[in-house]
């Protein structure tokens, strides 16, 4: 484990990012791996960018870690297409600094330590998460809440989160919203909101099986037209051949022509 300031010359996807200036080809090819073959941390307990080899040498995945005052900077930085690009990303919250905004920190501030403005850094989150419901192609959303506060309950405050939870609900169409711990899917509302957030997906799945029968009927019908558009492309090569070879024949009788009538005139001056 480790964290640093200037994570390009020790973190190998900051690493790959040179790749990125090659060229059109290998930027696509890289951008693909980069963004759909890594996972994305953001937690409230780092404040810069780094990798976590410790976690990833147990497992095949490659974790990459932000602190969530970044999420919306990175999101908004790596651009619409390339957030496309990503397949997993996972929230960890240690405390509930980013669950509310400042105007609702007056009613939320109990329990808390720092009650100062600060201490509410939901708009931070909200922009994000408004990013990603703008479009997405998540696979998973993983949120990790560990309950580190002395005398309350973090999963409680998550719970009464009314403006970030709005904006997790906009984001839909996600394959699998998962809590950590496990024993979080227990409750009613963290139900409701797998539900709400998977149901995109679920419908997308829905509609495409649906209309497989149609998909497969264009499909052949396509392939049908492509079948007949290369055969008239082939009779249209041999008419522009037969074109030409006319063409140069037609040349050649108007020559033999010509030459006729040049004989004929000769022979006309000589007769004289």
């Amino acid at each position: 484990m480790y964290q640093c300031h200037n994570p390009s010359e020790v973190d190998p996807i900051f690493g790959s990012i040179s790749l990125l200036l090659a060229n059109k080809t290998v930027h696509e090819e890289v951008a693909n791996i980069l963004y759909a073959e890594n996972k994305f941390w953001f937690d409230d307990v780092r404040d810069c960018c780094g990798y976590d080899y410790q976690e990833s040498a147990q497992s095949d995945d490659k974790l990459h870690y932000c602190g969530l005052a970044e999420f919306n900077h990175f999101l908004q930085l790596i651009g619409a297409r390339n957030r496309m690009r990503i397949k997993w990303i996972g929230l960890r919250f240690s405390s509930c600094q980013y669950f509310f905004y400042p105007e609702e920190g007056a009613q939320q501030a109990h329990g808390m330590e720092d009650q100062t403005e600060k201490a509410f850094g939901g708009d931070f989150l909200g922009k994000a998460l408004d990013l990603l419901s703008k479009g997405h192609a998540l696979h998973t959303l993983e949120i990790t809440i560990n309950n580190t506060e002395e005398g309350t309950d973090l999963i409680e405050k998550f719970l009464r989160a009314n403006k970030i939870l709005e904006r997790f609900r906009k984001i839909t169409g996600i394959q699998e919203l998962r809590f950590w711990p496990e024993e979080y899917h227990d409750y009613e509302f963290i139900k409701l909101l797998k539900q709400e957030m998977e149901a995109g997906s679920q419908a997308s799945i829905s509609t495409v099986q649906s209309a497989m029968p149609d998909i497969r009927k264009a499909v052949a019908s396509l392939a049908t037209l492509q079948t007949e558009r290369n055969m008239l492309l082939k009779e249209r090569q041999e008419i522009l051949r037969r074109n030409a070879a006319l063409g140069s024949r037609i040349q050649e009788i108007e020559g033999i022509f010509q030459e006729l009538e040049s004989q004929a005139v000769k022979g006309q001056g000589g007769g004289r």
